[in-house]
């Protein structure tokens, strides 16, 4: 979610066709990220790297998705412009490329619409949506089974940003599991089960759902257990081998 200073051309190839739209990297205030950390490298996981490494080489690969990942923000611009780079390319034959690589932008909890990619070759990709007029507390969605090595927010040049207001349950419902719980194999980022009750109850979240391979390994479970949690949802039996494992 970072852009590479050696990565120059991530702007200069701008594509939308407008003059108006001042572009932002939303890893700074008064953008605030959620449901991620950063690691020492200035890119974006779901857990700290070495938890991953230390419980299989899956979820080290898995941990690279953006499932759960939301910028948040307030603006009274007339559109919400993304320009992202998905981290790899390729996809699946049984889910929508817009929940595999897309991004979906919120007004309060109102879907405003989608930024894909038109294809799954890793490429660039950009889409402006229209919001009405007005202050708006925007939400976008991060790719729920790809990850970004690139992002940026362009809003109306002269409009205002600011924070967004701290979530009614600030402290994060953990959410621990398989592939259903990654958000597989939903249309669209914001339509996995995690996003709908942080809209409906106005609650931050953190998604450690790992398709296949959330399987409750020392690891993983102590890093758990030493996150700061409103509440936990443990939702891993799809992948225990047995009952007596689960």
């Amino acid at each position: 979610m970072h852009i590479p200073a050696l990565d120059p051309s991530f702007f200069a190839q701008m594509a939308l066709g407008r003059s108006d739209i001042t572009w932002y990297t939303p890893d700074q205030a008064p953008f605030s990220i959620h449901g991620l950390v950063k690691t020492a490298e200035g890119v974006y996981r779901r857990m700290p790297e070495s938890v991953a490494e230390a419980t299989s080489t899956s979820v080290a690969g898995l941990n690279k998705c953006t499932a759960g990942g939301r910028i948040r923000f307030t603006t009274n611009s007339s559109f919400v412009a993304v320009r992202a780079k998905p981290l790899n390319p390729g996809g699946m034959d049984h889910m929508a490329m817009t929940g595999i690589a897309g991004c979906d932008v919120y007004f309060e909890t109102v879907f405003a619409g989608t930024i894909r990619p038109k294809n799954m070759t890793g490429e660039i990709y950009e889409t402006l949506v229209p919001l009405p007029g007005g202050e708006h507390q925007i939400t976008i969605d991060l790719p729920l089974y790809n990850g970004l090595s690139a992002i940026a927010v362009g809003l109306e040049t002269g409009s205002a940003i600011g924070a967004p207001a701290p979530y009614s349950v600030s402290t994060p419902v953990v959410f621990y599991g398989s592939s259903i719980t990654q958000g597989g194999c939903a249309s669209r980022p914001g339509t996995c089960y995690q996003a709908y009750l942080s809209r409906w109850l106005d609650l931050d979240y953190v998604n450690l759902g790992f398709s296949g391979a959330g399987k409750a390994e020392d690891a993983v479970v102590e890093y758990i257990a030493s996150l700061d949690m409103s509440a936990f949802v443990m939702d891993y039996d799809h992948n225990a081998p047995t009952v007596q494992y689960l």
